[in-house]
């Protein structure tokens, strides 16, 4: 169903085996623990305004389980188009509010995806090689 829905979202967008090209946008940070539940409380709202938006492909935040403090949000895009829709909204303003009250300074990245292969992958690459026999 989301990738149907990407399809619609960017007709005639060009993808491999239903892959749609993406852009990736990463904001890494560190949150002290006087801030995080505040922080947490922004952060799921501008979750619920991106992943409304058309062309978000998605939106995560993880927390770093050895340091507690380092948060990293990622939402992907459909096209550069719809992330700057998303950077110019309203609601991208929590997401430059949580910036500032980074502890160190952030690392922040808008990356093309090109989608190279998924479990095939791994299991074209965990296979054992096949030898070709020496003739006798």
């Amino acid at each position: 169903p989301l990738l149907r829905q990407l399809l619609a979202d960017a007709p005639g967008a060009p993808f491999v085996l239903g892959w749609v090209p993406m852009i990736l946008s990463t904001v890494r940070l560190a949150i002290s623990a006087r801030h995080r539940p505040e922080v947490l409380r922004m952060l799921r709202v501008l979750m619920g305004h991106a992943t409304a938006r058309a062309g978000c492909a998605g939106f995560s935040l993880v927390q770093d389980v050895a340091n507690p403090e380092a948060l990293t949000i990622c939402d992907r895009w459909v096209s550069r188009e719809d992330l700057d829709e998303h950077i110019r909204s309203a609601e991208y303003r929590l997401l430059l509010a949580v910036i500032d009250l980074s502890v160190t300074p952030p690392d922040i990245s808008f990356d093309d995806l090109e989608h190279i292969g998924g479990l095939d992958t791994v299991h074209a690459v965990r296979a054992p090689q096949q030898t070709i026999p020496e003739e006798a």
